[in-house]
């Protein structure tokens, strides 16, 4: 496996430092500075980026974080921090390797570097996330996830009941041959006497408890049958072959937590419009656990509405998700909740992209004003 440090010019001294560690763990090395930033790399390739309170000042910033996030999408990132200086928006929950205190580095950070390495190159990790983890499931019916595309919770599917186990048909067959049998020993009456009528109503009982079961059985088994081959609208393939599956019709909505209160409405109107939604409901807190789930989800839809505020473009997610949505060519109708100042890194997303500003729309107006600018993408 190929390791490439990711690194500004000012932390050229830092990286080959880390480069020469690395050799002598007899891994294979390269440096990669400003200028080769927007290299493409081999798939397999670990990035180690660097990070440190020069990095916001790289002519090519930007690039660095597109590297970054690639590699994170694809969990082959290890993050390090050089100092204390925060990390830009989308990498600042990421977990990350802590190389501030000079004096360690070679026996501390740099041999957690190793480490890291050294468990991505395991074939279980080698794996991308999105192969490795369960797809996220498909709208269901019912309190709301999905025939009626409720906000899907992204993990996390519904059970399904087992269609009955051989036990119970066994024992439901047992108790009739029983009745049965037990039936035709007993004296007829006009021979010896009338039937005891509590051994009458025990056969009755018995025969009944039989017939209950079987039939139990037999509907859970139809039921299994018919869910299995109905389809499953709007849901994802697991595994890779999503890379170039064709997207449905769902729209991803992507929002900061803090906007729930307005997004929530908006969501609800379009699904009484009949529009298929994805939404995170779950607060999915770790970067990491959070990627396969959001990269497959993605890929399944035909366009990201981004709620934009001054909470969303300050959320890691929120940047994420929209680097994913443009990674994977999906279309972005960025949906203006409030006027919020677009930072640099979101503006590129945003060019040439016809914008929906909803600040001067009555709320009861606004599902219809965001059905209308999706129309175009779903």
């Amino acid at each position: 496996m190929l390791v490439s440090i990711a690194h500004s010019q000012a932390d050229l001294s830092v990286a080959e430092a880390l480069k020469v560690f690395l050799e002598a763990q007899a891994f294979q090395v390269e440096l990669s500075g400003e200028d080769a930033w927007f290299r493409p790399r081999p798939p397999d390739c670990a990035i180690v980026a660097l990070w440190s309170k020069e990095s916001p000042f790289a002519p090519n910033r930007l690039a660095f974080e597109k590297l970054a996030l690639d590699a994170w999408s694809d969990n082959r990132l290890v993050f390090v921090k050089l100092d204390a200086h925060f990390a830009p928006v989308g990498l600042r929950d990421l977990s990350f390797i802590d190389a501030t205190f000079e004096t360690q580095r070679e026996v501390v950070a740099w041999r957690s570097v190793a480490k890291r390495l050294r468990e991505l190159q395991q074939p279980s990790r080698i794996l991308s996330q999105e192969a490795a983890r369960p797809a996220p499931p498909a709208p269901a019916p019912a309190g709301g996830e999905a025939s009626a595309q409720k906000p899907q919770r992204l993990p996390g599917a519904a059970k399904k009941k087992k269609p009955g186990s051989p036990l119970a048909i066994v024992v439901g067959v047992i108790l009739l041959i029983a009745v049965v049998a037990l039936g035709l020993n007993l004296p007829s009456k006009g021979t010896s006497g009338n039937t005891d009528p509590l051994t009458g109503m025990a056969i009755l009982a018995g025969g009944l408890i039989g017939l209950v079961i079987l039939a139990g059985v037999l509907r859970r088994r139809q039921a299994a049958t018919a869910e299995a081959s109905a389809p499953t609208s709007g849901a994802p393939s697991p595994g890779p072959s999503l890379e170039g599956a064709t997207p449905g019709r769902s729209i991803f909505i992507s929002y900061a937590r803090a906007d729930s209160p307005v997004v929530k409405p908006i969501c609800d109107d379009l699904e009484k419009r009949g529009q298929e939604l994805w939404i995170d409901t779950a607060e999915i807190a770790a970067g990491e656990n959070w990627a396969g789930e959001i990269v497959r989800a993605i890929k399944s839809v035909s366009g990201v509405a981004v709620m934009c505020s001054q909470a969303a473009f300050e959320s890691d997610h929120v940047k994420r998700e929209l680097y994913l949505a443009d990674r994977y060519k999906r279309r972005i109708v960025p949906v203006f909740l409030e006027d919020a100042s677009i930072p640099e890194d979101f503006e590129y997303f945003f060019a040439g992209v016809q914008w929906l500003k909803l600040k001067d729309t009555p709320p009861a107006d606004r599902g219809k004003a965001v059905a209308k600018a999706i129309a175009t993408i779903s």
